[in-house]
């Protein structure tokens, strides 16, 4: 049934009106979220941070969105709404750009229903109405796959240019975004080599090198300002976000049989680290001492503060001069370091007090005690090369000890009860009471030793130790805190005697600070430590990453609930509504892979639009993921429910036809 001109205005206005009502719905009465206008991932305090001129302090999050953000707020102030109001109106442009798509690719019809399904159902409106990047980024994705639909069609390398202006903005905001230009050249390209070459009306090809050029060349302009940012603050090259490893490192644990709840995984305790370290760089090491974010003592700063440190291939201590108190803290610098270097340091603060100015000293037995930074190559090794630590590496010499009568280095700790004890001692005192009875047995056979804790809890060492952490199998909370805790071996020996500071000591007296805590030192080195991590374990469960990695590839399509907080919000009927998005998903999925299928069979050219739905599942299924990433290409698989709805209607058409007509035969 063919649809008139004016019928097919009204469904196009209807759809677009739809998304836009719906949208105002959700922001200013109530929407099917739990985040408010706040929203998550903390995008409103980096936009307000912006808006003020401040620092943009993360690699973690592309400034894409809290750009977009700060530019309301610095406007209109702190007023929520006023961007979610323009985030809903962009939205609501999504079912005008998917009738664009589908109408000449795949019909009227198609595409009017396409406009409604996202007009109505479409997830992005959703997220339209929090503070989150998803919704303006499904916008940008959209528009770059429209634009580029629009270019390879008519040639003029302007809207090459302009597509890919849109897919560079989306990498700003999306970093999973990051590879979509490339991946649509490439995918822009094979459809012409296999299609025959599609050509202007001068004859040359289309979809050229050259004009493809233009448009990797638009997207990489984009993205260029964030990541010669980033060159200069880290030295590294960091074009899309530092979160990418830890998001590997979570995939890699989740694997069979922990695939549901991947953080039961023994192998998390591995997340942390054992020793406070940096690999060598080149660069100096960054002192900095920032103000306390819990406690009691929140707000409780120093007057003034100093460093001293000193180093175990220099020993002579370097006195650094004292600062006055700036809001967000102080920093130090300290010279670049090669590998397999201890770094000692403490801290002179001076403190407001009723009674006068105080100093008290950062750890209190300040050189006596220092604090402890080591340069190595070895991330997950034995780093502490002069027993500076009481650590999991002298516990497991220990082990090996009480299983095989193995010897153990001078100045090892002897008693392993004791050992333990002093590592689990109270942090917050400067000087450790250990605690007693943690240990309960160690047992032992030809190919490993099992260290068991009072909570049941087991630290398994191998017999073929390589001498890095990540060899020790490790279950229970005990255990698991064995691996990344660790106290100074001088706190175990010093006594109030020695050190008269320890009775006068003021709690929130204390500085808090490190070396190489600042984002742009701390962030790049999770960064790879975590790649390093997921790399380990992935070379141990390859068959079961390479399972998970495509189940998370399907996932990406379908809804899937847990009654586990951990694992997905739980609200009343929480189970049931998660088993209906699971149905729902599964239907919708079905319905796309018809949808496809009938337009492939058809000769339709909608190869681009399937490398857009398929973009996201294929880049990310390495990592973990949720069906939130899917929302970027929703709109366009609604597009192809629309084909299979539409075709199903026309051959139950068909089907009331016939049987209409054979009726009328035999009454005749």
């Amino acid at each position: 049934m063919a649809v008139t001109a004016r019928r097919a205005r009204l469904l196009l206005v209807t759809a677009w009106a739809a998304s836009l009502a719906l949208g105002l719905v959700f922001v200013f009465v109530k929407a099917p979220h739990p985040w408010g206008w706040e929203g998550f991932d903390n995008y409103r305090a980096l936009g307000l941070s912006l808006a003020r001129g401040e620092t943009y302090a993360t690699l973690e999050v592309p400034w894409g969105y809290p750009a977009f953000l700060a530019v309301f707020y610095r406007i209109f102030g702190d007023r929520q709404w006023i961007p979610l109001l323009v985030q809903v109106a962009l939205n609501s442009l999504l079912p005008l750009l998917v009738y664009a798509a589908l109408r000449e690719r795949i019909g009227e019809r198609e595409a009017l229903v396409g406009a409604l399904l996202v007009g109505v159902v479409s997830f992005t409106t959703v997220y339209a109405s929090t503070q989150t990047s998803d919704s303006l980024a499904a916008f940008l994705f959209v528009t770059a796959t429209v634009l580029l639909l629009r270019a390879r069609e008519r040639g003029g390398r302007r809207w090459f240019a302009a597509s890919g202006l849109a897919a560079g903005v989306a990498g700003q905001l999306r970093p999973n975004l990051l590879l979509l230009p490339f991946w649509f050249a490439a995918i822009a390209f094979a459809l012409e080599v296999v299609g025959g070459r599609q050509r202007d009306r001068a004859g040359a090809p289309i979809a050229s090198l050259g004009a493809l050029s233009v448009f990797i060349g638009a997207a990489v302009a984009m993205m260029l300002p964030w990541t010669i940012r980033n060159a200069r603050l880290t030295g590294r090259f960091i074009p899309a976000s530092a979160h990418g490893g830890i998001q590997l490192w979570y995939g890699s644990l989740q694997v069979a049989p922990f695939y549901p709840n991947w953080f039961d995984n023994p192998r998390v305790a591995f997340g942390e680290r054992v020793f406070d370290a940096s690999r060598p760089d080149g660069r100096s090491l960054v002192i900095s001492v920032t103000e306390p974010t819990g406690g009691n003592c929140v707000g409780i700063v120093p007057q003034t503060v100093a460093a001293t440190f000193w180093t175990d291939r220099q020993p002579s201590p370097t006195r650094l001069a004292p600062q006055s108190w700036r809001p967000g803290g102080v920093a130090f610098e300290v010279p670049a370091q090669p590998a397999d270097t201890a770094v000692y340091y403490y801290f002179d603060a001076t403190w407001a007090a009723p009674e006068g100015t105080v100093a008290q000293a950062t750890p209190v037995p300040a050189a006596l005690d220092p604090l402890v930074h080591f340069v190595t190559t070895d991330d997950f090794g034995d780093a502490d090369r002069h027993g500076d630590f009481i650590d999991v590496f002298d516990v497991v010499r220990l082990v090996r000890r009480d299983a095989w009568h193995e010897a153990v280095p001078q100045g090892t700790p002897q008693d392993l009860d004791g050992a333990v004890g002093v590592m689990m001692s109270d942090k917050t005192k400067p000087l450790a009471v250990p605690v007693h009875g943690l240990v309960r047995s160690v047992t032992s056979d030809e190919s490993a030793a099992a260290l068991t804790f009072v909570d049941g809890s087991t630290l398994r060492v191998p017999r073929n130790f390589s001498g890095s952490v990540l060899d020790l199998d490790v279950r229970g909370v005990t255990a698991s805190g064995i691996l990344h805790t660790r106290r100074s071996t001088r706190s175990a020996s010093l006594s109030a005697s020695v050190v008269p500071a320890v009775a006068a000591r003021r709690e929130c007296f204390r500085v808090v600070g490190g070396i190489d805590t600042v984002f742009y030192r701390s962030q790049p080195a999770a960064q790879e430590r975590y790649t390093r991590l997921a790399f380990d374990n992935i070379a141990r469960t390859t068959g079961a990453y390479v399972v998970a990695s495509l189940r998370r590839l399907l996932g990406i399509f379908v809804t899937a609930g847990s009654d586990n907080p951990s694992a997905a919000h739980q609200f009343s009927a929480s189970r049931v509504l998660y088993e209906a998005g699971r149905l729902a998903s599964v239907t919708v999925f079905v319905l796309f892979a018809a949808g496809v299928s009938i337009a492939i069979a058809r000769g339709a050219d909608v190869g681009l639009l399937v490398a857009a739905v398929f973009y996201v599942p294929v880049t990310i299924c390495p990592f973990l993921t949720n069906a939130r990433y899917a929302l970027s290409a929703q709109p366009f698989v609604l597009g192809f429910v629309a084909v299979a709805l539409v075709s199903a209607y026309d051959l139950a058409a068909a089907r009331g036809g016939r049987t209409a007509a054979g009726r009328t035969g035999a009454i005749t």
